[in-house]
Formats: structure tokens, sequence, C-alpha cells
């Protein structure tokens, strides 16, 4: 398993590391640690109108990290599968027709969003339930900041992540979520969470379904994907505390 370095996250120990008898496996500190903790799953959506661009300084540090930054814009799901149904794992347009919010849900606002290719899954957070997940992924939030105040990794809409994978499709001809589906953030049940990726096949297309939120299984795991935020916004508003 990789560790946070070797994911390209490098932060000071979290403050609680040394309370909680701090492992020496760092993914095993990751898998037991803060999990309520950070932003719960509605303060990941409130976060999204307020993600910015990334300066070329930050895209050339996380870069040497194997960290690129790849766009997602304003189309729904609906719109990609009917735009590039070839694309698509042939019954995603099936799955999505009767789950309409998923279907239709648009990002507030392009962004960018960054993730190394040759990993975009954490490893440690395979078999564990959209929580657990989550509270992976704000950990090492928590140790990306610390050298990044304004980085934040995070668990995106199945449509940022289909998104972002036909981006490095056409810039590259790979896809980027191979072997694996990663964990969205869309809640399409009570009891169920969206999640995007291909099985472990070469002919595999993008599909799009569903895992119960509170159980793991063994090929989806959380994507170690980066954004950057601003503090302020348009006019006199400014961004809650509760999401710094």
């Amino acid at each position: 398993m990789a560790t946070e370095q070797e994911s390209g996250i490098i932060g000071k120990p979290h403050p609680h590391d040394h309370a909680n008898g701090a492992l020496e496996n760092n993914e095993r500190n990751i898998a037991v640690r803060g999990k309520n903790e950070g932003l719960d799953f509605q303060q990941q959506y409130d976060l999204l109108p307020w993600i910015r661009v990334p300066s070329l300084e930050e895209k050339g540090a996380l870069k040497k990290r194997g960290i690129i930054f790849l766009p997602a814009g304003t189309q729904s799901l609906d719109q990609m599968t009917s735009e590039d149904p070839g694309y698509f794992k042939s019954n995603t347009p099936k799955y999505l027709i009767v789950r309409p919010l998923l279907m239709e849900y648009v990002l507030p606002a392009p962004i960018w969003v960054g993730l190394n290719p040759e990993q975009p899954a954490i490893p440690c957070s395979f078999n564990k339930s959209q929580k657990e997940q989550l509270g992976i992924i704000q950990d090492l939030s928590w140790n990306l900041q610390q050298e990044f105040p304004d980085a934040r990794a995070v668990i995106l809409p199945a449509v940022a992540l289909a998104l972002i994978d036909r981006a490095y499709f056409e810039q590259t001809g790979q896809p980027l979520f191979k072997n694996f589906y990663a964990r969205a953030l869309d809640q399409v049940s009570g009891l169920s969470a969206a999640h995007v990726g291909r099985d472990d096949h070469p002919d595999a297309r993008l599909n799009v379904h569903e895992w119960a939120t509170g159980l793991g299984f063994a090929n989806i795991a959380a994507a170690l994907t980066i954004v950057f935020i601003q503090k302020q916004g348009a006019g006199d508003q400014t961004i809650s505390s509760d999401l710094l």
C-alpha cells in the first residue's frame, strides 16, 4: 500500500496522532482516525462554488508529485451520455434515466481538479464505507493544507468524476478511472451513493452506478481529487468559516 508521501501528499503530523498513539504506518492512521472531523457531505457540496483555478506556482509544485489538473465543465450526465453514448457502458443511460437528480445535476461553475493519473485511487480506501472514505479524504486534506492553505482534498459529484475522466481521455487516449470505481458524493437514495469507473478488462467503458453507503467493496475507492478554494467571493460575500 502507498503511504501519504507516495500519494504525493506530504504534510505535518495530524494533531490527533499523538493522542491516539500514532502508528508508524500512515495508512493505518488514516483508516482509523478523524471519522467525524472536517466537512460533512453537505459541506462538500457547499464548497463547490468556491473552487478557484490553481496558480501556476501551485500547479508546478504539485506536478512534481505527479498531480495534474483537469477541467470539469457544467455538463450533466444526461448531456454527456446523449452526446457521446459510446464513451459509457451500454447500461449507464438506462440506470440514469430513473435517477433524474443524478442524471441532471450540473456543477455550479466549471472547476479544475488535480489528481495523480498513475494512482487516482487512495489505496487504503478500498473496502470502506462512504463515511470512512470521507474521513480518509479529510485527513489527507488536512496534511495538504499545511503546505497549500487553499488546497482541499474532496469527494466530488459523479458528473465531475465523469468529466475529468473524459478530459484525461481526450488529452492522452487513456482512461483515468480504470479497474476500479471512484466513490462519488451523490446520495442516490437514503442507503446508496453513486460511483464512477470501469470494470477490469481492456475494453471497459465508463460506468456510473451505485453501492450502499454503509458498505465497502473490493473495487470501490475514494479518488484523491484536489481543488483550490477562494476565501472571498463576489461583492461582500465571504466563504463560511465552516468550510475553511
